[in-house]
């Protein structure tokens, strides 16, 4: 995902080179390119689990510049009181406002039984060193949970 978005940014750069921007990188794939990239996969993953509520907050943010609103009563995530932050819908809640680190206090929301979620909850345990749920929880530290994990 990171080389194709820095195709995609390459791409973009010829269309606007005359505007003065620099192309992209060459060589290996940074550390700022694999987390856009890993924030563009959660955010397609939301946006195909989580169309409406995706829609909803999106909208509200951009008109009323409100950062929170309440998704429908339907919505399987309203208990989380979500929002969003960079594109990517987030638990909200009392220690919104907590002097926790941003991370840790407001988990990005990603449903369960998706394949993608599996793979970061996989990598989180294998980065654990194979511990137990208490460890692999904490040692996670405001990393995506899925939903199955919040209850």
């Amino acid at each position: 995902m990171a080389y194709q978005l820095r195709i995609l940014n390459k791409v973009r750069c010829k269309l606007e080179q005359a505007k003065g921007q620099r192309s992209p990188m060459k060589g290996r794939v940074t550390v700022d390119e694999m987390k856009i990239a890993e924030q563009e996969v959660l955010r397609v993953v939301q946006k195909r689990a989580f169309p409406k509520e995706v829609k909803q907050l999106t909208e509200t943010s951009l008109t009323d510049g409100a950062m929170t609103k309440l998704v429908n009563k339907s919505s399987s995530i309203r208990s989380l009181d979500p929002f969003m932050k960079d594109g990517l819908l987030r638990v909200g809640g009392r220690l919104r406002h907590s002097s926790i680190e941003a991370e840790a206090r407001n988990h990005i929301i990603l449903p369960k039984k998706v394949h993608v979620v599996d793979l970061l909850v996989r990598h989180s345990h294998a980065e654990a060193g194979h511990s137990g749920r208490e460890l692999d929880n904490q040692r996670k530290n405001g990393r995506a949970q899925s939903l199955e994990q919040l209850f």
